[in-house]
């Protein structure tokens, strides 16, 4: 049997497909079952809402992955060489844990629904997270940077949003959420979002991000109530298409550090000027969306940068 050596470490190739002519799993059915699952994980296993984004969004990468390498017949190989691309875009111990571990979960149910014989993933020993790592937040400089380069009113008015709201990917859209004109009051700056527990929050925002949402709503032909916030050519975004713009806009800015340019980071870096700027941490939980202040705390946790700066600042020891 086929052998694959990842970290040092050797792996047999557990075959996806049965000795006795059972047939790959094609593309299309792995892309029709993510619905049931996604069902399956969020009322019978009872996960929280955002386990299963994250499990939608992780498995869309792995079948968006499957389709640029033009793969239709999907064998158990093509999972572990899917976590080798992950490892080899040296990304970063924490993304490709959760990747492995939520497509295991995935390939799991598959095989109890006797989809496919075996769950590739099994053998694959996940990197083991990084401790201590401060959680990072984009810079001020790529900020504006990656703000310069975005070069159409809607991606403008979307980078604005989370710069001064602090909103998430999933409160744009999510599997429950779509946000909608109806949604959002621009003359009085404030919005409403469906975030984690599907529970609705305040959305509020700068008067330039009002401004910038004004003009990107005289582009589009309906912004009616009813209608969604965020299109493109082939209609409403979804978090995959959000997550798009912001990586197109870094490429374009030359911002090459996934970890600065990424949607979440933006929602970092907004919390700690809320937090520079004296708001109380019970409110900046609530408007966050956060069920534990201690989450918050996270957030706001200086990074090694500022806390040199402050003590420059502080210190008069000379």
């Amino acid at each position: 049997m086929d052998t694959i050596t990842l970290n040092g470490q050797r792996f047999k190739l557990v075959p996806i497909i049965d000795d006795d002519g059972e047939e790959p799993l094609s593309l299309e059915s792995l892309e029709s079952l993510v619905v049931p699952y996604l069902e399956y994980a969020e009322y019978i296993a009872d996960k929280k809402l955002s386990t299963v984004t994250g499990y939608e969004r992780r498995i869309n990468q792995f079948t968006g992955w499957l389709k640029s390498n033009h793969l239709t017949a999907i064998t158990g190989q093509h999972w572990i060489d899917y976590y080798i691309s992950l490892k080899k875009r040296k990304l970063s111990a924490h993304t490709v844990r959760n990747h492995r571990n939520d497509l295991k979960v995935y390939a799991d149910w598959l095989v109890a629904n006797k989809h496919i014989s075996y769950n590739p993933l099994l053998p694959i020993k996940p990197p083991k997270a990084e401790i201590d790592q401060p959680l990072r937040s984009i810079s001020p400089e790529c900020m504006q940077t990656m703000l310069d380069h975005a070069n159409t009113p809607r991606d403008y008015a979307l980078l604005m949003l989370f710069k001064t709201s602090g909103c998430r990917k999933s409160d744009i859209v999510s599997m429950h959420w779509i946000m909608k004109w109806g949604d959002m009051d621009i003359d009085n700056r404030r919005g409403r979002v469906l975030g984690k527990g599907k529970k609705h929050r305040p959305l509020f925002f700068s008067v330039e991000t009002a401004r910038a949402l004004q003009a990107y709503r005289n582009t589009l032909p309906n912004t009616e109530a009813d209608q969604p916030m965020w299109v493109g050519k082939r209609g409403p975004l979804g978090i995959t298409g959000v997550y798009q713009i912001f990586k197109n806009i870094a490429t374009r800015a030359g911002v090459k550090d996934t970890c600065q340019w990424n949607p979440h980071a933006w929602r970092h870096r907004w919390a700690r000027t809320m937090d520079d700027n004296e708001m109380t941490t019970p409110k900046l939980q609530y408007l966050m969306g956060h069920a534990s202040i201690e989450t918050t705390e996270v957030y706001t946790r200086p990074e090694a940068a500022d806390l040199q700066i402050d003590y420059d600042r502080h210190a008069k020891f000379d």
